[in-house]
């Protein structure tokens, strides 16, 4: 069963990303802001390990 979600930027009140976590953990990025871009791989790797500990 995957999982929704999105990272909001909210000093500037919008949401700079959205995906979901599959059903092996793994974090597919449905969308993102050019901006954000550079952080998003150390964060999937966060997700994954904070997902793999429940």
């Amino acid at each position: 069963m995957s999982r929704q979600f999105h990272i909001e930027d909210r000093a500037r009140g919008r949401i700079v990303a959205t995906g979901e976590i599959d059903d092996n953990g793994l974090v597919v990025w449905d969308g993102t802001e050019d901006s954000v871009n550079g952080e998003l791989a150390e964060l999937a790797d966060q997700i994954q390990q904070d997902v793999a500990a429940e």
